[in-house]
């Protein structure tokens, strides 16, 4: 691997427009619409060359089920086909564990060097974010993308309100310009979809149709998953 270039703690700005990537990070255990339809919404709206769903390390202690590492990818892959706009990025999975969101960051940094990153969170994890380990240093190798909830007024602790709301912008070209350093704020179709809300109903017996891809139910039957 390249040895890692030094983070200019000031926007770089590109000399013409780029598409950015965007990440979305998950459990998606299993994966769901509540999942694809705001990734392939943002990529749209926001002219990303990609979003790349990345599963996250899940805990021994956290697995309360006997999926694996590989049938959680499997079944992202087979949720994602034919959205070409949408990839399967294991990056998370290959890194020492514990990981944080900084450490994956900086690794797409390095492999994506004069590229916009565009980090998707929700507005739950945003406003908890200065709980995040490294949190103040995001911005340093991306742009922060945060999905509003329609309606909702939240409130903003003061290091979320000195470290990271001046990085506010209200222009999305600036996601093509420049390769980190903002915070832009959207709204997204948000369906009321949980994969915990799945697995239950798999645990009581009952139908997951019309929650997720058919290919990823047929998997899930076919390998008993969450019972």
């Amino acid at each position: 691997m390249h040895s890692p270039n030094p983070i200019d703690h000031h926007t770089p700005h590109l000399t013409g427009p780029a598409q950015p990537i965007a990440i979305m990070g998950g459990s998606f255990n299993p994966i769901h619409y509540g999942h694809l339809r705001p990734a392939l919404e943002l990529q749209q709206r926001l002219g990303f060359a990609a979003v790349h769903l990345m599963p996250n390390h899940i805990a021994p202690h956290k697995a309360h089920d006997s999926t694996t590492t590989e049938q959680r990818c499997a079944m992202l892959e087979l949720a994602i086909q034919g959205a070409p706009t949408l990839v399967l990025d294991t990056c998370e999975l290959t890194l020492p564990q514990p990981n944080y969101s900084v450490a994956t960051l900086s690794e797409l940094r390095q492999r994506y060097p004069d590229t916009p990153l565009c980090f998707i969170i929700g507005m739950d994890s945003f406003i908890n974010l200065p709980k995040w380990y490294r949190w103040e240093s995001l911005l340093d190798y991306c742009h922060l993308i945060v999905c509003q909830r329609p309606g909702w007024q939240p409130t903003y602790c003061q290091p979320l309100r000195n470290q990271v709301l001046p990085h506010q912008i209200t222009e999305p070209s600036l996601l093509h310009q420049d390769l980190h350093g903002h915070l832009y704020f959207t709204q997204v179709t948000q369906l009321a979809i949980s994969s915990s809300q799945i697995r239950q109903l798999r645990q009581q017996g009952q139908s997951i149709k019309y929650l997720l891809p058919d290919p990823v139910i047929d998997y899930i039957e076919q390998n008993q998953l969450y019972l």
